[in-house]
């Protein structure tokens, strides 16, 4: 493996292979750096711009400072290191993101659009993103647009992330949130089993469709009531679209 800083076309570095070595400062074209359907990326990226299907179908070397388009970064999984990279749309492990990502920005359907696993801090995305199921995950300052933390079931750590409708675990909810805020039908609207502190969402969320067995402190919705708790469930100083105040 060598060190690389020179600018390169399309198909360029490992095109249906691995890319390995530290690249500095290219600017390439279209499917570069592992790019194609069985593209690899195992090296050191720094600075470096590429077009869409780049930095690999399996990404797990380092990344800081990089830009792509398109599905990018790991079409299929991402478990590299990413700091403030940059891409468009089915990006950073369209399949499974167990990797860490700081700073990072993407489009819709990007940071494991199937299930997230890993650590983010600082990202952002549009909508269907950070992961369709969430296991394990741990979300810090993380923004994202509708359907995204789990839409189908979330079980994370969540701190001050920001969600549209449909989000934060639509199926179920069982982890940990903190400061974050969501649309309608959100925090499990069919189960919420986890932890809320301080959270606000609109109306159908915190386990509205069956069962509200979570423990929920100061938490707010701007529109409809809370539902009655489960066995397991508390609501402490929660405040329901009437401005009413909820406790159970």
């Amino acid at each position: 493996w060598g060190t690389y800083e020179n600018n390169s076309g399309a198909y360029s570095f490992a095109y249906n292979g691995v890319a390995g070595g530290r690249f500095v400062n290219h600017n390439v074209g279209d499917a570069c750096f592992g790019g194609g359907a069985d593209g690899r990326t195992v090296g050191e990226f720094i600075d470096c711009r590429a077009g869409d299907n780049s930095f690999g179908r399996y990404a797990e070397g380092e990344y800081t400072g990089c830009t792509a388009r398109e599905n990018s970064f790991g079409r299929e999984t991402a478990s590299g290191i990413f700091t403030k990279c940059v891409s468009g749309d089915y990006s950073f492990g369209i399949g499974k993101a167990s990797g860490v990502f700081t700073g990072c920005i993407a489009g819709s359907y990007s940071f494991g659009t199937e299930l997230a696993t890993g650590i983010f801090k600082e990202c952002t995305a549009g909508d269907r993103s950070f992961g369709n199921i969430v296991e394990g995950g741990v979300f810090t300052d993380c923004y994202a647009g509708d359907e995204s933390f789990g839409k189908d079931g979330t079980k994370g750590i969540f701190t001050r992330c920001t969600a549209g409708n449909n989000s934060f675990g639509v199926g179920s909810a069982s982890g940990t949130f903190t400061d974050c805020t969501a649309g309608s039908s959100s925090f499990g609207a069919r189960v919420a089993e986890g932890e809320f502190t301080r959270c606000t969402a609109q109306k159908g969320s915190f386990g509205a469709a069956e069962v509200l067995n979570a423990r929920l402190y100061y938490c707010r919705l701007t529109e409809g009531l809370f539902p009655t708790v489960g066995v397991a469930g508390r609501t402490v100083y929660c405040i329901d679209g009437n401005n009413e105040h909820n406790n159970q």
